[in-house]
């Protein structure tokens, strides 16, 4: 569930972000840096930020009252209920503005959340890969390797991409049909995620080469070790 920001931390945040080199907005800035370092497992949990605020003391002449007044800072971070929440101020990577990202799973500001979603999907799809080359390779060196037989949605798929179906979608869609037209399949079943999965598994076995495409979707085609089963 999205959780509000409180008002007076709003209004600190925007009036912050409209000054540069204001010391509300580094103060803010070492907080969000901290919990990012601990969302990404860079720091201990058991880690701290320390934050020096100037405070002002008054002494009242009179009978020698001490009066004392608390930083604005102090003030906005005691209205977050509960404490943890204060894990929601962060900074965007994109134009380094501070904001509430009202849900955990929220790590750029409004305007750059779709574009740095996109970059974190590539991103990881990126380790994904390497990583699987990786295997591909320590599997290819192995004199034990032994290819399993393929599957049947395995096979439906590259049917599929010999018929000219490259997309992701339209794969998707040729197995749905296929594998859900008749029972002549017997137990076998439509799935989304077995598709993926099959997917996943012919390109790691290099029957089929994936390439990204600038729209961020990813173009199959038939490798040589597939296409001599079509012939």
């Amino acid at each position: 569930m999205p959780t509000p920001c409180p008002s007076r931390l709003k209004e600190l945040i925007a009036l912050a972000n409209l000054e540069p080199d204001s010391e509300a907005l580094t103060h803010l800035r070492a907080i969000a840096q901290a919990f990012r370092a601990k969302r990404q497992k860079k720091t201990k949990a058991s880690a701290s930020v320390q934050i020096e605020l100037k405070q002002t003391i008054k002494v009242l002449l009179a009978d020698g009252t001490v009066e004392t007044s608390r930083d604005e800072l102090e003030l906005v971070l005691a209205q977050i209920e509960p404490p943890s929440k204060i894990d929601l101020i962060r900074e965007c990577p994109k134009c380094r503005e501070i904001f509430w990202a009202v849900r955990a799973d929220k790590e750029a500001c409004d305007r750059h959340t779709a574009a740095w979603s996109k970059q974190e999907w590539r991103r990881k799809t990126k380790e994904k890969e390497a990583k699987r080359a990786k295997e591909r390779e320590r599997r290819a060196k192995s004199p034990s390797r032994t290819d399993k037989p393929l599957s049947l949605t395995s096979k439906i798929i590259l049917e599929a991409i010999a018929n000219q179906n490259h997309l992701f979608s339209s794969i998707d869609y040729y197995c749905f049909w296929e594998l859900n037209r008749s029972r002549r399949y017997g137990g076998n079943t439509y799935r989304t995620a077995t598709v993926t999965r099959c997917l996943e598994l012919l390109v790691d076995s290099e029957y089929i080469h994936r390439a990204e495409r600038e729209d961020g979707d990813f173009w199959y085609t038939l490798r040589n070790k597939a296409k001599k089963l079509f012939h």
